[in-house]
């Protein structure tokens, strides 16, 4: 939340009501062209989701068909009796080729989407995101489905665009109901987050076979898609934000039997976007007057807004699969018994490990735009020079940990008397960090590599070696960051505005002076589902300090002896260079502080 207190500027305000109005009138049947309000956000902490540098969906399992396909098969694939799931995740941010309003949000709605279905054992090849998508890329996508699913699979259709260009350029209802009846699940879901959803999700009413359907809002109701301008908590569509959010949240769980549905998560996602839309969105006087502009008044509805729920399944659908569907594949998960902690799995491959050319000088670019006043003698080559020479490592698979160990978590090993306690229980601005609850999910610091070592033995996985942390971070393409190739400070928490332990950066804002809850920044996301793999903290790895070899390795341990360990992955308090996914660190084997947490591996 913004500090109630602080003052907006009238530039400001008249700016957040254009948009606001805009917005409002492209879900009107009135507006000549314009756009509803959208999408949604994460169902982690509410960071202000940034603009990707390029869309890049994920390749679908059959090339693309052609822009008018023929639907309707004339037989139905069978179930094979494993459920698999299948979704197209569709989102359009950019509006300039049709004069509407845009909502750079960088596809927050479709990342977090995307990243609860992984969790829920989902493949990754099964997930296709279409980006700024259009009528013909739309059925395609719906094609795709259809030829995929069978009747066993649970199949999820998600939208979040505006209304108007889903009413009046994608021509929805001219096609929907046809195409989506094709599609042989007898669990489909269909999610609509833009204004008048009910409008289109009203479309499809009538099939003669099992689906559900979920509006955000009423036909005739006007949505709400949180801009980092608004200075809002929630950036992105708010319904999607708490939709994502439920799945991980007990008090969905309505029936009580220990799994959240689909049907349970809408519900709890309708009552908790009510109450921000009246606490938080309404309460903005420019923002209500841009609803009574439009002839709206939210405000004398306490139900508003209502989400439709069509159940024609007529039983709870659950997002988590049959695990015989989904085993050593990217984008499996499995959850360790011992902590509780969800790990991700990691496909045997190869990439170049190390800095090549180009990345050593874009180290030094960075150091020096980012450094502050010791730029120039802390930038020089001789500081990255142990990120070369670029070689090839070959790896098989493994699994990782999705997040930093948490307090919570090291402190059942401390429990069990395996483990023991970090050295020192505060953070660098916290008196009281470990112990209190507070910061139960906020990653442990303070222990040293041989305690990490210790605490993952105990959890039955191991600490990564250098390779597999890289490769968890790079991918086969060997990314700069997690994310790609652009530092942006919006995916993750390093030395911004709020830190004062260093050079930092005043153009960004991540709320955080130090340590943040594990997976806050989730459009940091690694491509094999990992978070954090930048900033937050630094973590160890299982390997001795030494040169790379200038030869390819199969599965590398590092020198079999050494006098200081390896840290990756730069921390809360380190600027971009410290944070891409080539950088090392080296400290004492006894080395502890308030920047340096772990995660764990497994075979």
């Amino acid at each position: 939340m913004p500090d109630p207190g602080k003052k907006i500027t009238m530039t400001h305000k008249l700016l957040i009501l254009m948009l606001l109005v805009a917005s409002l009138a492209a879900c009107s049947p009135a507006a000549p062209a314009a756009a509803p309000i959208p999408p949604t956000a994460p169902p982690v902490p509410p960071t202000a989701a940034p603009v990707l540098p390029a869309a890049t969906p994920v390749p679908p399992t059959a090339p693309p068909v052609s822009a008018t396909p023929t639907f309707a098969p004339s037989s139905r694939p069978a179930g094979d009796g494993v459920v698999n799931g299948w979704a197209v995740l569709a989102e359009k941010d950019n509006y300039d080729d049709v004069k509407m309003t845009n909502l750079p949000i960088g596809y927050t709605n479709t990342l977090q989407l995307r990243l609860v279905l992984l969790n829920f054992g989902w493949q990754a090849s099964h997930i296709r995101e279409v980006r700024e998508f259009d009528q013909a890329s739309l059925r395609q996508s719906l094609d795709w489905l259809t030829k995929n699913a069978d009747a066993d699979d649970v199949v999820l259709l998600y939208v979040a665009a505006h209304g108007k260009y889903m009413s009046d350029v994608v021509k929805w209802n001219d096609f929907i109901a046809a195409d989506w009846a094709a599609v042989p699940s007898q669990k489909r879901v269909l999610v609509m987050d833009t204004c008048q959803a009910g409008a289109l999700t009203a479309a499809v009413k009538g099939d003669s076979r099992p689906y559900l359907s979920i509006a955000a809002v009423d036909k005739g109701e006007y949505g709400w898609s949180g801009l980092e301008e608004e200075k809002l908590p929630i950036i992105g569509g708010v319904f999607t934000h708490y939709l994502a959010a439920a799945f991980n949240n007990p008090k969905a769980d309505a029936d009580g039997d220990g799994e959240v549905s689909i049907q349970e998560a809408a519900r709890l996602a309708e009552t908790q976007q009510r109450a921000y839309m009246h606490d938080v969105v309404l309460a903005v006087p420019q923002f209500l007057d841009g609803y009574h502009k439009l002839g709206s008044y939210p405000e004398r509805d306490p139900g508003f807004p209502h989400v439709i729920v069509d159940d024609a399944i007529g039983k709870p659908v659950y997002l988590k699969l049959d695990k015989s569907a989904a085993s050593g594949k990217l984008g499996d998960i499995w959850t360790r018994p011992a902590d509780g902690m969800t790990m991700v799995y990691v496909p045997a491959g190869k990439f170049k490990m190390g800095s090549d050319d180009d990345g050593f000088k874009y180290a030094q670019q960075l150091c020096k735009k980012y450094g502050g006043d010791d730029a120039i003698a802390t930038c020089k080559p001789v500081a990255f020079a142990d990120e070369q020479p670029a070689h090839t490592v070959v790896l098989d698979g493994f699994w990782i940990d999705r997040t930093e160990v948490t307090n919570k978590q090291y402190r059942r090993c401390v429990e069990a008397k395996v483990c023991t306690p970090p050295v020192d229980s505060s953070s660098y601005t916290r008196k009281f960090y470990y112990g209190d609850s507070a910061y139960d999910n906020y990653p442990v610091i303070w222990v040293n590599q041989q305690q990490a070592a210790d605490y993952c033995k105990w959890a039955g996985a191991r600490l990564p070696t250098e390779a597999e942390w890289e490769y968890a971070a790079r991918g086969p393409e060997g990314r700069i960051f997690p994310w790609g190739n652009t530092f942006d400070g919006k995916r993750l928490n390093y030395c911004d505005v709020n830190c004062t332990a260093g050079p930092n950066d005043k153009t960004v804002n991540d709320r955080y002076a130090d340590t943040a809850p594990v997976g806050s920044f989730p459009t940091g996301v690694s491509w094999c589902g990992a978070l954090d793999l930048a900033g937050n903290v630094r973590e160890w790895v299982a390997d001795w300090y030494g040169r790379y070899p200038p030869r390819q390795e199969a599965n590398p341990t590092g020198p079999i002896s050494g006098t200081s360990r390896i840290p990756r992955g730069g921390c809360w308090l380190d600027t971009p260079d410290d944070v891409r996914s080539t950088n090392r660190g080296e400290n004492s084997i006894d080395y502890t502080r308030h920047k340096v947490g772990f995660r764990c591996a497994k075979n």
